[in-house]
């Protein structure tokens, strides 16, 4: 692998960490927002349904932000290109 492919799988793996990262905390941002619009603190029965899906949408971001740490990570400590770049 030449410097030029390097850093172009190394720009594109650090451009899916900020997406993975901005992605991550807007819908933290989002979760908190459905939470805070309990008043009493004591939500609603459907108040409950909303901060559960939230959550599960949030947990799947987290991991989403965590594969693209990983990938990362993977490439400049160890050198490892992920199978969807390894043409670049």
């Amino acid at each position: 692998m030449n410097r030029k492919s390097a850093g172009k799988i190394s720009k594109r793996l650090a451009d899916d960490l900020s997406e993975a990262t901005a992605e991550y905390m807007r819908l933290q941002r989002l979760e908190m927002e459905i939470i805070m619009e309990a008043p009493s603190g004591i939500p609603m029965p459907d108040g409950v349904v909303r901060i559960m899906q939230a959550g599960k949408v949030v947990r799947a971001a987290f991991e989403e932000y965590q594969k693209a740490v990983k990938r990362y990570r993977d490439f400049l400590d160890k050198g490892i290109i992920p199978e969807d770049l390894a043409g670049e």
